[in-house]
């Protein structure tokens, strides 16, 4: 249980942060991203607002103080202006590069325009624009082109903007981001692995004495149990048998039945890493567990109908696999409705062994029945005269499909029937 409870622990803390992490690297990736076409569309708008083509900075030709003509007057330089606005860098004439494509009221190419751009000759961008054109596209990506059209004359014009530096940036940052998320993780792995085992010392040690208790306190409880039975034999033996030692006989016994299987219980959870295992066949165990179980279904007028898979074996502890089935089957006879049919089989599934119990009762949820395997848990059923349980039967063969590394689950697929398989 603490194993399964510290594997919890360590993927809900990874998931969290790995969920953190997505969400701050998502944001800052797609935040870039709006960020390249913000830049872009500002620089076609400059291009859009000066006809096609990007204005050159109002440099002036003034005069520099100390290197001046002759008989004419010196003057200091003045600033540069921007082409547009203060985002744009007074060297974004230099280097924007982009070209333009014209397109007729008719759809013919007049005029193509690649002086500022040297990756692309006019062949090629007649080529992406003429293919734009076709599909009715009037802005976007065209690979690491902006484009985006504008009205010029009652002509199309056709404005590529080149953004492969800012998308080289982008995927830089974006794989470093990624590479860096990753380091980030395993670092955070390593260092939940390490802490959640102080996390969960506490609850260990208090699980640890919990299991101790259960086993001192039976042992403990034992012995007065075996002194009240011997003095109700002693009562009987001397004043005959009567309605009260029966009683006390009864109840001694049930409590002893109740200590023994929470010793069991405690036991198989607490060395249930080192059973001892040999080979053993399957088939045999769970067909001699069925065979002792006939007379007693037939006794309630219950079928039991079994389908063993032959020469199946397996290798675990075969006396806790045969309490297991025990168990059961045990639980399939006392809950199943009257007059009812009782299924068992046992298939291989390829390396893994199912054994499944199938039985009917008047009505129980649908779905997964997991909480029967809860200690005490018992269903309506059982608190009626006729079916008397402590709850923790199955409780106890969860315990030992665990210490055997497999699976058991119980479900109802239509509220009439359970159906409990064990995978091992």
């Amino acid at each position: 249980m603490l194993r399964s409870l510290r594997k919890k622990f360590i993927l809900i803390a990874m998931l969290s942060v790995s969920f953190v992490l997505l969400i701050i690297i998502s944001g800052i990736n797609i935040s870039s991203y709006f960020k390249i076409i913000e830049f872009a569309d500002e620089r076609i708008a400059i291009i859009e607002s000066n006809g096609g083509t990007f204005p050159k900075d109002n440099v002036h030709e003034n005069t520099i103080p100390g290197n001046t003509v002759p008989g004419q007057p010196s003057h200091p330089i003045k600033p540069q202006k921007k082409p547009s606005g203060d985002k744009i860098s007074l060297e974004a004439s230099f280097d924007t590069r982009y070209f333009t494509v014209c397109f007729d009221s008719t759809g013919n190419v007049t005029r193509v325009d690649t002086v500022k751009i040297s990756s692309v000759d006019e062949n090629q961008a007649q080529k992406i624009a003429v293919f734009l054109y076709e599909k009715g596209k009037t802005s976007g990506f065209f690979d690491e082109f902006r484009y985006k059209t504008i009205d010029v004359n009652g002509n199309t014009m056709y404005i590529f903007l080149n953004c492969e530096r800012e998308f080289a940036s982008f995927y830089t940052f974006l794989l470093s981001s990624v590479i860096i998320s990753f380091i980030g993780i395993l670092i955070v792995f390593i260092l939940v692995l390490f802490f959640s085992r102080l996390a969960l010392r506490p609850v260990a040690e208090a699980y640890e004495k919990q299991k101790q208790f259960i086993t001192n306190a039976g042992h403990e409880i034992k012995t007065p149990i075996t002194v009240i039975s011997a003095n109700a034999e002693v009562i009987e033996s001397i004043n005959g048998e009567s309605e009260w030692t029966k009683s006390i006989k009864r109840q001694s016994g049930r409590l002893r039945d109740l200590t023994d299987k929470l010793i069991y219980l405690s036991r198989t959870e607490e060395t249930g890493n080192s059973i001892s295992t040999y080979e053993f066949s399957l088939s045999e165990a769970l067909r001699e567990e069925c065979a002792s179980f006939e007379p007693l279904a037939a006794i309630e007028g219950k079928n039991l109908t079994v389908s063993i898979e032959e020469n199946v074996r397996y290798k675990g502890d075969e006396a806790s696999l045969c309490n297991m089935i025990s168990i059961l089957l045990e639980n399939a006879l006392k809950y199943s409705s009257a007059n009812s049919d009782i299924f068992v089989s046992l298939r291989t599934l390829g390396k893994a062994k199912e054994i499944t119990v199938k039985n009917s009762v008047d009505v129980v949820e649908v779905g997964k029945l997991d909480h029967f395997f809860e200690r005490f848990y018992r269903g309506d059923k059982s608190h009626n005269s006729e079916n008397r349980g402590h709850g923790i039967g199955l409780a106890i063969a969860k315990a030992i499909v665990m210490a055997h590394k497999g699976k058991i689950s119980a479900k109802s697929p239509d509220g009439r029937s359970v159906i409990f398989t064990v995978i091992l």
